[in-house]
C-alpha cells in the first residue's frame, strides 16, 4: 500500500484548518448554534415560537462566558475555545478553566451538550452521554450512544470503548480525526459512523448488535478492522475505505447487505463464518494480503473488478445468489473448495497470474468463462481448469456436446492472440 500521512501530520494539518475556521469569540457570532434559539432579551431557549425569536449563534451560546474571556495574540476566547498554547498560561486561564468545568458538569437538560469549535475540554467534565460537536478537540475516555462529533479530533488514553451497553442511540464521529482505538464490546447501539474519519488504531466490534446502519465510507483506519459475533440488521458500508492492515468480519450475520466497494486493504482480508442474506458487494476493491471467505451463506456476490495480490481462496460456502467475479485479478491464483453456487457465475475477462483450482465445486447453471486467462499452464490450462474434480463426460452433459473442445479452443486462440502462448 502506497505511503500514507502519519496521524501526527494529519493533526497537525487539522488544527491548521481549525484556526482557520476561526472560534474566537468574534467568530463565534458567524457559527451557528443547531437547536437553539434566542428571545429579544437575549436569552437562550429550546423552541422557536413567540416574536423576536432568531436562531441562536454559538456567542449566544456561550454568552455567560463574556466576562471570562482570556486574551491571546490581540484575540478574545473563551476557555473552551482558546488555542491549546494559551489556555492554561496563567492563573486567569485556570480559574476559567475551573468555572468552565463546573457549569459543563453542572448541565442537566437532555439536548446534546455543544461543544462544536473546543479544544479544551475533557470528558471528565460531562456528567452525561450527550455531546454534539463540530471542529472541536475532545480527550474523551470513553464513547457514548448519543455521541455527535463531526471534524473533531478525538484523543484518549490508549482506547475508547463502548462495553455492556444497551442503548439504540446512535454514535457519530464522522469527518474527525481519532487518535485511539476504538473497542465496541457487547453492546446493543443504533448506529456507528465513522463517515470521513481517521484513525491513528484499530476499530474493533465484538458481540455488538447493531440496530441501524454501520458506515465508514472514506474512512482511514491505520490499524485492523474486526467484527467478530455481531448483527447488523440494517446496511453495512465500508465504501473507498482504506485499511493499513487486516479487515476481517468473523461469525457475523449481515441482515441488511454489505458494500465495500472501492476498497483499499493493506493486509489480509478474511470473511469467515458469517450469514449475508443481503448483497454483497466489494467491486473495484483492492487486497494486498489474501482474500478468504469460508463458510459463509451468501446471496448475491459481487467481486468484480477487484484485485488480490495474495491468493484468492473460497471454501465451504453456499451462494445462493448469482456470483459477479468479472475483470478480477487473483496475482497468486485463485481457489474454490466445496463450494455450491445456486446461480450462475461470472468470470469473463478474469486473470489469474498462478493456477485455478476448483475443488467439489457444484455449479447449478453453467458458469461464464469468456477469456478466462491463467498465466501458468499454458498448454494445459483448459483441463485443469474446467475439469479439475469433474470428468470429461460430467462436463460434456453439463455444458453440451463440444462444449468443453471449443471452450479449450477458444481459449487456446484468446491465449494466443494476448501473447500468452
Amino acid at each position: 500500500m502506497e505511503e500514507e500521512p502519519d496521524f501526527e501530520c494529519a493533526a497537525a494539518d487539522w488544527l491548521r484548518q481549525w484556526r482557520e475556521i476561526d472560534y474566537s469569540w468574534q467568530g463565534l457570532a458567524a457559527h451557528p448554534c443547531p437547536g437553539w434559539f434566542v428571545d429579544a432579551g437575549g436569552r437562550l431557549r429550546r423552541d422557536a415560537g413567540g416574536d423576536d425569536v432568531r436562531p441562536a449563534t454559538l456567542q449566544d451560546y456561550w454568552r455567560d462566558e463574556e466576562d471570562h474571556l482570556l486574551s491571546h495574540g490581540g484575540v478574545s476566547w473563551t476557555a473552551a475555545h482558546a488555542p491549546l498554547d494559551a489556555a492554561c498560561d496563567t492563573d486567569y486561564a485556570r480559574a476559567a478553566l475551573n468555572r468552565l468545568r463546573q457549569r459543563l458538569s453542572g448541565i442537566s437538560d437532555a439536548h446534546p451538550i455543544d461543544l462544536t469549535g473546543c479544544i479544551s475540554i475533557d470528558q471528565s467534565w460531562l456528567d452525561r452521554s450527550a455531546i454534539r460537536a463540530s471542529w472541536a478537540l475532545l480527550q474523551l475516555k470513553r464513547l457514548a450512544p448519543d455521541l455527535r462529533l463531526v471534524s473533531c479530533l478525538v484523543q484518549g488514553a490508549n482506547s475508547l470503548g463502548v462495553e455492556c451497553a444497551d442503548d439504540d442511540s446512535p454514535i457519530e464521529l464522522e469527518d474527525s480525526l481519532v487518535a485511539p482505538d476504538i473497542d465496541i464490546r457487547g453492546a446493543s447501539i443504533g448506529s456507528l459512523s465513522l463517515l470521513g474519519s481517521v484513525c491513528a488504531g484499530s476499530v474493533s466490534l465484538h458481540d455488538v448488535a447493531m440496530t441501524g446502519p454501520l458506515l465508514l465510507d472514506d474512512a482511514d483506519v491505520h490499524g485492523q478492522f474486526v467484527a467478530r459475533d455481531c448483527r447488523f440488521t440494517h446496511l453495512v458500508s465500508l465504501d473507498a475505505m482504506r485499511c493499513r492492515d487486516a479487515l476481517r468480519l468473523l461469525s457475523c450475520r449481515f441482515d441488511g447487505g454489505l458494500t465495500g466497494e472501492e476498497m483499499l486493504i493493506g493486509g489480509d482480508a478474511e470473511v469467515a463464518e458469517g450469514n449475508y442474506s443481503g448483497p454483497v458487494s466489494l467491486h473495484r476493491s483492492r487486497f494486498e494480503g489474501e482474500f478468504v471467505l469460508r463458510d459463509a451463506v451468501c446471496g448475491t456476490l459481487d467481486v468484480s473488478m477487484t484485485r488480490t495480490e495474495g491468493e484468492c481462496r473460497w471454501s465451504d460456502c453456499d451462494i445462493s445468489g448469482s456470483v459477479s467475479c468479472f475483470g478480477a485479478r487473483w496475482v497468486r491464483g485463485f481457489t474454490l473448495e466445496r463450494i455450491r453456487f445456486a446461480r450462475a457465475i461470472d468470470f469473463r475477462e478474469t486473470n489469474a497470474k498462478t493456477a485455478c483450482t476448483l475443488d467439489d465445486v457444484h455449479f447449478a447453471t453453467p458458469p461464464l468463462f469468456g477469456r478466462l486467462v491463467i498465466m501458468r499452464h499454458p498448454a494445459g490450462w483448459a483441463e485443469h481448469v474446467v475439469e479439475s474434480q469433474m470428468d470429461a463426460r460430467a462436463w460434456r452433459e453439463f455444458l453440451g456436446p463440444g462444449a468443453v473442445r471449443d471452450l479449450k479452443r477458444r481459449a487456446r486462440k484468446g491465449m494466443k492472440r494476448d501473447g500468452l502462448q
